[in-house]
């Protein structure tokens, strides 16, 4: 009796059937996975960061800060809208 020759379509089935590469594929999908929910709270932070940034300045010259009003005088001086 010849040896069996595997025919292409028997190897790619045969490929998942090795417990290594089973564990390879998942392993490798929990990782995109925690690298995506990194990514979302790295960004969350970013916003928080900059809202906070803003909202300060902004409460900056409401407040009427001698800061705030130096730099309104500039801007109004250099455009020559008083």
């Amino acid at each position: 009796m010849p040896p069996r020759v595997p025919r292409p379509n028997d190897r790619e089935r045969r490929a998942f059937r090795n417990p290594l590469s089973i564990v390879v594929a998942i392993v490798i999908v929990i990782m995109l996975g925690v690298i995506d929910v990194i990514g979302l709270l790295g960004g969350e932070l970013y916003a928080r960061h900059r809202a906070t940034s803003v909202l300060a300045k902004v409460v900056e010259c409401v407040a009427e800060d001698r800061a705030c009003v130096v730099r309104d005088a500039t801007i109004a001086a250099a455009t020559h809208d008083r």
